[in-house]
């Protein structure tokens, strides 16, 4: 048995977790969760508007990049018609390394659409990173709820989707759609005050003077947000910093590549190493008192815990290590022999009901005879919607080990994300 392989997985044998390509299964769904885009229809908002308004833009986007990172030239070719659009920014610290540069500019330029955006032609690489970039912010069209620049552009989207569903069953307004494409406007002025501030404290707190930033600055504000997370995660799974800091900067920086040009094969290269050591229940074998068994090549710094982390309602987020499996108390056999036939026993790992039923016990809880956890059924009183990458919350995924999940679910920056709305 192999851990931490150089497919991304582990493997309990060819025939359980690798298909004829050689790739294992959780590399494969990974993939495809990378290769999920949405739809988005982008205008300009009214206040920002000048005499001759532009088109909407029509673009699709990665789940797993950001806002200002998948719609910079959109963003800079609306810019255009925002006479009023402030342009104040910040310059990167240090300048980025080749393979940034390359990151920051590789991902497909939607030409077509800034074309019809009136900003002209399509500038070339160089003058793209060179150019200036407006504050600007975004709001959700529908609910008018202003987009926090700093969460990958799925999770926005499934806090959309569900509080949609959750102000469809509690107001008589119109009902909120949650239908792609959707639509977003962006704003060049009068920025949200619910948002975190895009200024030159970010960067240069003892700056006395804010200077303009380029694309390629923004590019480098939000990778050191996204690399701060991703340390933050990694404490957590390892319970140190040791893991977080050896991380060299040409790894940090393929990352952060990865995500500018929501390449998939580029992030594995250094992510298959920072998932070495976690043994998925449904690949592994299990010795007699039903525990996954290790290999013995497991490294001593192998992670043990999984970064989760819950978006409920319009809540701060909470985020915390989960354990992936729990203590299974060995019986003899004669101890086994002498339990009823309709005898049942929690499994040896945690699953995602699990840690739904304590953080959110009024809405899940575990039902005493499978000992798995089920979501509670109270009519309209008291209901739930949850979301992890877009997918709807089911009964077969509240008893998957969250482990299971983690590995194949989990976002850039190592964190499982579950978005949820609640109504009681």
């Amino acid at each position: 048995m192999e851990i931490g392989n150089d497919d991304g997985g582990v493997s309990a044998s060819p025939t359980n977790d690798q298909d004829p390509t050689g790739h294992s299964f959780t590399y494969n769904l990974q993939h495809a969760v990378w290769s999920g885009s949405l739809p988005i229809i982008l205008t300009l908002a009214e206040e920002s508007l000048c005499a001759s308004p532009p088109r909407s833009v029509h673009r699709l986007i990665p789940r797993h990049s950001y806002l200002h990172v998948a719609l910079r030239e959109e963003v800079l070719g609306l810019s255009e018609h925002a006479p009023l659009c402030p342009r104040e920014r910040i310059l990167a610290e240090e300048p980025p390394s080749d393979n940034e540069r390359d990151g920051a500019s590789s991902v497909e330029i939607g030409s077509k659409a800034v074309s019809e955006a009136g900003a002209g032609s399509v500038v070339d690489r160089d003058e793209m990173n060179e150019a200036t970039f407006p504050l600007c912010w975004f709001e959700d069209e529908v609910s008018g709820t202003p987009l926090r620049w700093h969460l990958f552009i799925g999770v926005l989207y499934d806090l959309m989707t569900c509080k949609s569903k959750r102000l469809k069953r509690t107001s008589s307004a119109r009902a909120l759609q949650s239908a792609l494409p959707w639509r977003i406007k962006v704003h060049f002025t009068s920025y949200h005050d619910d948002l975190l501030p895009l200024d030159t404290s970010a960067i240069q707190p003892n700056s006395n003077q804010q200077k303009k930033v380029t694309v390629k600055g923004t590019d480098e504000l939000l990778g050191r947000m996204f690399r701060n997370s991703l340390k933050a995660s990694l404490f957590m799974q390892f319970g140190s910093s040791k893991v977080p800091l050896s991380i060299n900067k040409n790894s940090h920086e393929q990352l952060w590549a990865s995500i500018l040009d929501n390449n998939h094969v580029m992030y594995h290269e250094v992510n298959k190493n920072l998932q070495r050591g976690l043994m998925s229940p449904l690949v592994s074998q299990v010795d007699s008192s039903s525990r996954p068994m290790r290999a013995k090549s497991d490294s001593v710094v192998a992670p043990q815990l999984v970064p989760v982390r819950l978006l409920l309602n319009e809540e701060p987020a909470r985020q915390r290590p989960v354990k992936h499996e729990r203590i299974v108390e060995t019986k003899s056999v004669t101890e086994i022999l002498s339990l009823p036939d309709d005898h049942m026993e929690a499994p040896p790992f945690i699953t995602l009901g699990d840690v739904l039923v304590e953080w959110l016990p009024g809405y899940f809880a575990i039902n005493t005879t499978t000992k798995f956890a089920e979501a509670v059924s109270s009519g309209e009183l008291k209901r739930s919607d949850v979301l992890i990458q877009g997918i709807e919350l089911t009964n077969k995924m509240l008893q998957t080990a969250l482990i299971d999940l983690w590995r194949g679910l989990c976002h850039p920056d190592q964190y499982l994300y579950i978005v949820a709305a609640t109504q009681t």
